[in-house]
């Protein structure tokens, strides 16, 4: 590795000494397979952590005395697959859950086309999603509903009444 560095800043001393261009080392392929390669991992790295279970988060509130028991605050995580139809979960982040899901399908689709041809239309399809630049991690993806229960009832927040 240290010999490939030398002689590259060797070649491009001289051809900076002779105002000529240096012929290449190498036909790019190495770097586009690898290129391909590290694409498809990483989608199939976003694809298997969308599809964890994620447990749910429980706080007491209170005690609501003998007959009802305690209180509590219950808040539940999934990840945006793609299919969540789901009203009662809200993102993480303000980011429509239109644009999560059309961000989840193209990243499923660019796994499924990782060392295909048609590989950079998927890519595409990707960058054309809204609200692309504001997703930089699974982390947005994440999804939560919070709502309060007690044993075997669950308690809606009616107008009015605000969630915890």
């Amino acid at each position: 590795m240290l010999t490939n560095s030398a002689s590259e800043l060797f070649r491009n001393e001289v051809a900076r000494k002779t105002g000529t261009l240096s012929k290449p080392t190498d036909t790019g392929f190495r770097s586009y397979a690898q290129n391909r390669l590290s694409i498809n991992r990483d989608a199939q790295e976003i694809c298997r952590n969308i599809t964890k279970n994620l447990e749910d988060e429980v706080e007491t509130v209170g005690n609501l005395g003998p007959e009802k028991g305690q209180l509590e605050c219950v808040t539940s995580f999934l990840f945006h697959d793609g299919v969540v139809r789901d009203s009662h979960y809200s993102p993480i982040k303000a980011i429509h859950k239109t644009s999560l899901a059309d961000f989840t399908r193209a990243v499923k689709k660019i796994a499924s086309k990782a060392l295909s041809d048609d590989l950079f239309d998927s890519v595409s399809a990707l960058r054309a999603v809204e609200d692309i630049d504001k997703i930089e991690s699974v982390y947005e993806l994440l999804l939560f509903w919070r709502r309060f229960t007690y044993p075997k009832m669950s308690i809606h927040p009616r107008m009015g009444n605000a969630q915890c």
